[in-house]
């Protein structure tokens, strides 16, 4: 049997601990209430779109100001 390679290796540990991650949070949420686990779940369902972790600018022209030329 060939040696995987690094990426190989690399993405088959991170699949394992997505799973592994994944089946904690779901024994913790089965310790929650059914209202609660409807709360974190509607919370991690607003992340799914990234643009959701970010907020209006209060001051566009400040930012512009402050960035100079790498904005």
């Amino acid at each position: 049997m060939p040696e995987k390679s690094d990426q190989e290796k690399f993405e088959q540990e991170y699949r394992e601990w997505i799973c592994s991650i994944s089946r904690d949070a779901a024994l913790r949420l089965t310790e929650k209430s059914t209202a609660e686990r409807e709360r974190i779940t509607e919370s991690y369902r607003m992340l799914q779109d990234p643009r959701s972790v970010f907020r209006q600018l209060s001051d566009p022209r400040r930012i512009e100001r402050l960035a100079g030329e790498e904005f």
